[in-house]
């Protein structure tokens, strides 16, 4: 094993030079000389040794202060044994108390050992300057060991009584002033002040005249102005210093004011009185934040004003009436606040009361109006207008509305434009439908019927089913605001009349329709053949179908033009006839697991029946409740939250809304 020893001893850098010859002294540095013999197995190295020299701050362990290297190039020349080289570790001696230190050597990445303390020694006769000490004697600073431009001398000047110290020196004597103590014997004035001289009391005040250019300031006191200007000059500005600038004034005599039609009392020509003309305040003349314009707008009848605009237009508002059933009738609380509507669809909300969808002209517009029910007989509703064209766009066919399973509604319609009628969907933000999302436009396929909204809740899926122009039955799907389809458009059935209707039951559609040869019933999704329900009265057919507790019934005008209802899933193989004939529309719907509730049309009256079982199968010659007269009405039936058979119709004047106050019949 190689071992190498060092033996060192420490040489004083700080060496004093004593010659008389010398008249300067250059102070000392930080580095001092190092020398030792370097033994290898105890025999002394003769070689080029890479070295590198670590200050401590203990013998053992203890934290490095510094380095100082020798490698490569600068490698230790080590000769027999002997080397020396210069160390200079800066700073690191420099502290407030001589603390000890160790140096460790490393010889060719060995570490030696022990390390070996640097030692004081007696090598300054004389410090030039004290940087550190410890203390100082006391009385030993007098004026020689001061600088006075930092520290001040003895203070040693002093003043006379009456008057006082204004300033020290740096050598400590001081300027004295008078204390103030005297008494004011005579105030003289000049010109500018008057009640001068005062020997004992008086006032003083400024002198009549006595303020000139001298005793103003300019920037605040306007300078006596004494510029002009010419003939057919005037002034355009006065400087500080009373000076003008002068601009043209203008040539000519005024000898006529003309006026136009808003005033009167001109021209003048020498004197005369301007006013208002009669008739020369229009539209242009009145600012119309302050000023109401003409109001040109009407309303249509059944329209109220509610809005009087800046403009000169109006808002409309429809009447809402409420009146008793004329007697005769079932035992219902009627409605009327619908002013030329009609083609409505009706849906519960989470509080059990009908919002409904229809359309009606408003100010020559066709439009489509959410209807929210705040109480079972939708005394009061609140109307909102969810879609306005801006032109007289008719909505085709009506609007059909749904309540999601968020609780709520959507409206879809179709609207004719060149290429057909589009659907439109409009999601409402709020249950009464107060505000809704921008009105979508689903899909441009042409149809040639209004959509049958459907909703599957417990997937907040929608499904919309129509039949367009090549008289296919189609079905759309969408979800969540229903702002754009899930995918394709499917068709379902070809060869279909615009007569058809459909519901859902746990995800599964049904369909029902009706064309030239009878009217047919499936739940297929696509290419599967349809099973007949029964040939139709022809004129046109009409149908209707719903989710009666789990039976899926299917309400038609039969051959004889009485009112039918028959089971298709499951599968009945008769139809129920009610005793009634000329039958001109029909509606179907059930709310949760209650039995079905159905109305229709008969001899232009409104008759509702409430069946006593979910096939309608009761019997006897109960041809339901005659409810209202209305001719060529459309109408939406279904229960509200009391379990009573709520009806809405509308013949194109006026929507009614129909409440049953007990089973009807």
């Amino acid at each position: 094993m190689k071992r190498f020893r060092v033996f060192a001893c420490l040489a004083a850098a700080w060496l004093l030079l004593l010659s008389s010859t010398l008249v300067a002294q250059v102070p000392q540095g930080s580095a001092f000389t190092y020398q030792g013999e370097l033994l290898h197995n105890g025999a002394p190295v003769t070689a080029n040794v890479d070295m590198l020299f670590t200050l401590f701050d203990a013998p053992q362990n203890g934290s490095p202060l510094g380095q100082v290297p020798f490698t490569g190039a600068s490698a230790v020349t080590v000769s027999n044994g002997i080397f020396t080289v210069t160390l200079d570790f800066a700073g690191l001696f420099n502290t407030l108390i001589s603390d000890q230190r160790w140096l460790e050597v490393t010889a060719n990445g060995n570490i030696l050992t022990p390390r070996t303390q640097i030692q004081s020694a007696p090598y300054a006769l004389q410090s030039q300057t004290a940087v550190l000490a410890y203390s100082i004697s006391n009385a030993s600073v007098g004026a020689a060991q001061i600088v006075p431009s930092q520290v001040q001398a003895r203070v040693g000047g002093t003043c006379t009584v009456g008057s006082s110290i204004r300033a020290i020196a740096q050598n400590g004597t001081v300027t004295c002033e008078s204390a103030g103590s005297g008494t004011v014997t005579n105030i003289a004035t000049d010109a500018t002040l008057s009640g001068g001289p005062i020997t004992s009391t008086g006032t003083l005040g400024i002198a009549s005249g006595a303020v000139g250019t001298t005793q103003i300031n300019p920037a605040q006191v306007q300078q006596r102005v004494n510029g002009s200007c010419s003939g057919n000059q005037m002034v355009k500005s006065i400087n500080a210093d009373g000076t003008v600038s002068c601009g043209s004034a203008g040539t000519g005599t005024v000898t006529n004011i003309a006026t136009d039609a808003t005033l009167a009392g001109g021209p003048i020509s020498t004197s005369g009185t301007l006013g208002i003309a009669p008739g020369g305040v229009g539209l242009a003349q009145i600012d119309t934040s302050q000023v109401q314009a003409r109001t040109t707008g009407t309303c249509d009848p059944g329209f109220y004003m509610r809005v009087v605009n800046a403009d000169g237009s109006v808002t409309c508002e429809q009447e809402q009436v409420t009146t008793i059933p004329p007697i005769g009738y079932s035992p219902r609380i009627t409605s009327y606040w619908g002013k030329l509507a009609s083609l409505p669809s009706m849906a519960f909300g989470s509080d059990g009361f009908p919002v409904i969808s229809y359309t009606a002209v408003v100010n020559s517009k066709h439009v489509v109006i959410v209807a929210k029910c705040t109480e079972a007989a939708c005394l009061a509703p609140i109307l909102t207008t969810v879609y306005d064209p801006g032109s007289t766009s008719v909505v085709f066919g009506g609007s059909s509305i749904v309540v999601g399973s968020d609780g709520l509604p959507l409206v879809s319609f179709a609207v004719p434009n060149a290429g057909g009628a589009p659907f439109y969907t409009v999601k409402c933000s709020n249950v009464a439908c107060t505000a809704t999302s921008a009105v979508s436009v689903l899909t441009q396929t042409s149809s040639i019927t209004a959509p049958v909204l459907l909703v599957d809740a417990s997937l907040n899926r929608y499904y919309i089913v129509y039949v367009d122009s090549s008289n296919n039955l189609r079905r759309a799907t969408c979800s969540g605001s229903c702002t754009s389809l899930s995918g394709g458009i499917d068709t379902l059935v070809t060869g279909v009349g615009s007569i058809f209707a459909a519901t859902i039951d746990h995800a599964t559609v049904y369909y029902a329709y009706t064309n030239s040869t009878g009217a047919y019933f499936y739940n297929c999704t696509s290419g599967c053949s349809p099973t007949a329900i029964a040939t139709p009265n022809a004129s046109p057919p009409l149908l209707s179908m719903l989710n009666a507790s789990g039976s899926i019934l299917v309400a038609f005008r039969n051959a004889a033009g009485k009112l039918a209802v028959r089971s298709m899933s499951p599968l009945l193989p008769a139809q129920v006839a009610l005793a009634s004939s000329n039958v001109t529309a029909i509606s179907a719907a059930l709310v949760g697991t209650q039995s079905p509730v159905l109305a229709y049309s008969q001899d232009n009256l409104i008759k509702v029946v409430d069946c006593s079982f979910s096939s309608c199968n009761f019997g006897g010659s109960n041809v339901g409740s005659t409810l209202d007269g209305l001719a060529n009405a459309t109408f939406a039936v279904g229960r509200g939250s009391d379990g009573l058979a709520v009806a809405a119709y509308a013949d194109g004047n006026e929507l009614r809304v129909a409440k049953c106050v007990g089973a009807c019949p």
